[in-house]
């Protein structure tokens, strides 16, 4: 007999855009006795086997990849990690107003119920460690140009007095996780009390390296925390806004699209509100319903076929585990084939009609022959939160 039989894999990727193609490899696992099987739960609904697999996760989520493994004399052993595609998006808002509690629709970072609702705000701390939380859930993944901005406030000064007030935001981000790792990318703007650089920095991470683009000392003009920050990302410039006045501008096009997120740093209690992020204009707090769609493309690829009424005909009629039951609610718009403001097997029948007997059907309700968005009339209830093919 070998070693204890022991799980173990790597993957190429664990985060990314879709289709994400990720390569498994489960070589590093141990075996008391010669390998006898291993089985792989993709967390989508499929399966595969061997000591080295590949798959794609073709709609936005987070997939817990599952490795099981057999050897010779019986002895099982199993290990999960978890996969992200990230929702490709042109706008997200949040105004936070719903009931207190934990919160819904981000992502946090390593300790979950850090970040909760509470008084229509988003809040964290004071706490021991630093807090990162992601928007979207699975991420928004914001194309090239964008214009973001949110409400901070301090609820507390910090008990570190080098330090005292210290929260900010990161964007361009390349992966949901902390500054300091090595796969962080991105940006970050942050308002700290600390005496070196009072008020506000703009800093570039590379793989946990920190490049500052605005000159030593801050901003020490801004002694108190700006209640509302805009960033704006435009051409190979950067500006930070305080309060509606320019406080930083520089030039730095490393990074161009990615992800939001804001942290706080340890032993400050901070509270969020009014975010709004988007490509080329800012949403209202009222959600991304103007976000660009192509109809009756259900499964989000872009184009038009049969897969699209395979995919409306899952969500209706398919098992929980269905992709599509993910898939077509974060645009219910795509699946109004008819523009009838309601999603049924009509929408199935209208998008088989235009397919095979278009000469009689004819074409969708636009927008169908381009991205656009869901027309004023006859008005409906559904909505588009996110639709990837028209935002890259």
């Amino acid at each position: 007999p070998g070693d204890a039989t022991e799980a173990c894999f790597s993957a190429s990727a664990l985060s990314g855009l879709p289709p994400l193609t990720v390569d498994f490899d489960a070589n590093c696992s141990t075996f008391e006795n010669a390998p006898l099987s291993y089985a792989w739960d993709f967390g989508d609904g499929t399966n595969g086997s061997g000591a080295a697999v590949g798959h794609v996760f073709s709609a936005a989520g987070s997939y817990p990849v599952t490795l099981t493994i057999e050897d010779s004399g019986g002895a099982t052993a199993a290990t999960q990690r978890t996969v992200t595609v990230f929702d490709v998006a042109e706008s997200f808002a949040d105004d936070f107003e719903r009931a207190d509690g934990p919160i819904d629709g981000w992502t946090a970072y390593a300790i979950p119920g850090a970040w909760n609702l509470s008084g229509g705000t988003l809040a964290t701390g004071p706490s021991a460690e630093e807090r990162w939380i992601w928007a979207g859930d699975p991420p928004v993944f914001l194309p090239e140009r964008m214009v973001l901005t949110f409400d901070m406030s301090f609820l507390a000064p910090g008990t570190d007095p080098l330090v005292g007030r210290h929260a900010g935001a990161v964007f361009c981000a390349r992966t949901p996780t902390h500054r300091y790792a090595p796969d962080a990318r991105g940006y970050t703007v942050f308002y700290i009390d600390r005496a070196d650089d009072r008020g506000l920095t703009l800093d570039r991470w590379d793989h946990g390296a920190l490049t500052p683009l605005n000159p030593p000392g801050g901003t020490p003009a801004i002694a108190e925390p700006p209640s509302t920050l805009r960033i704006e990302v435009e051409g190979p410039a950067i500006r930070v806004f305080a309060d509606g006045a320019l406080a930083i501008e520089a030039e730095d096009e490393t990074y161009r699209d990615g992800l939001f997120g804001l942290w706080v740093w340890e032993a400050n209690h901070v509270r969020f509100d009014n975010v709004l992020l988007g490509v080329d204009e800012l949403p209202s707090c009222g959600g991304a319903a103007g976000t660009r769609f192509l109809r009756g493309d259900t499964n989000a690829d872009g184009r038009h076929n049969i897969a699209d009424a395979i995919c409306l005909l899952g969500f209706l009629f398919g098992s929980e585990d269905d992709p599509c039951k993910q898939g077509i609610p974060r645009c219910r718009d795509t699946a109004d084939a008819n523009n009838d403001g309601k999603i049924d097997i009509a929408d199935a029948i209208k998008i088989l009609g235009y397919l095979f007997t278009s000469a009689t059907t004819g074409p969708l309700p636009e927008p169908f022959t381009a991205c656009g968005l869901d027309p004023a009339e006859p008005a409906d209830s559904l909505d588009c939160a996110a639709y990837a093919p028209c935002a890259r």
